[in-house]
């Protein structure tokens, strides 16, 4: 089986594929995983890959013209039984998803680009660790104007970033937002709302942190 996957912020894929379970499937030979970085296939110097979108709505979308560039390029030197699309309104990959593509030959895996990111940790020292390839592809996806928001899903409000190791690197870093004890959905809505008032960074996070009336939530 081979697995294609396309993706802006690729430093963020090594450690998971490259360790446990997978790595020993590689080295079994049941798989095969490459791992294409989109920036590679624009043509401008910025190596820009996304742009504002036209007519409607704030934020970002991704240009088509280097996925257009890529998928050609890996669909002229072998078949793909499945070109795949990640969106977070889309179909919900479980275990029966996971069972049918198994039995598939060629994949090809594109990564949706996103403005918010999400971090959750569950207790004292539940946080990822400092793995540079983790904290690497942090860097990137922040230096991008992205924001990530640290969540500690225990009581009392949260932890305190500081409390982890990656927390105190990760609050010197342009576009990270503390966000408690709140949960993944609650993250989400605001994060929604408030990129949807600025494409602006610093004032994002300055509104994802202020208290809001509910009636602005209702999306």
């Amino acid at each position: 089986m081979r697995i294609d996957i396309i993706t802006c912020c690729p430093e963020l894929l090594e450690s998971p594929l490259n360790h446990s379970i997978i790595q020993r499937a590689k080295n079994k030979g049941l798989c095969e995983i490459y791992v294409h970085n989109l920036r590679d296939w624009t043509l401008d110097k910025h190596r820009k890959v996304d742009d504002y979108a036209f007519g409607f709505g704030a934020g970002m979308v991704l240009q088509i013209e280097p996925i257009d560039r890529l998928i050609t390029h890996l669909t002229s030197e072998r078949h793909y039984d499945e070109i795949i699309f990640t969106a977070p309104d889309g179909e919900r990959f479980d275990q029966k998803a996971a069972n049918e593509l198994s039995l598939k030959e060629n994949l090809i895996i594109l990564c949706g680009h996103y403005k918010g990111l999400i971090i959750e940790g569950f207790g004292s020292g539940g946080l990822p660790n400092t793995d540079d390839s983790l904290l690497e592809g942090l860097k990137q996806f922040l230096a991008e104007d992205g924001i990530a928001v640290f969540s500690t899903q225990v009581e009392n409000e949260g932890s305190d970033l500081s409390v982890y190791e990656v927390g105190r690197i990760a609050q010197s870093l342009p576009g990270v937002v503390e966000g408690k004890d709140m949960t993944a959905e609650a993250i989400i809505t605001k994060l929604m709302w408030a990129l949807g008032q600025t494409d602006d960074v610093e004032i994002c996070k300055q509104l994802f942190i202020r208290p809001i009336q509910f009636d602005r939530l209702v999306l």
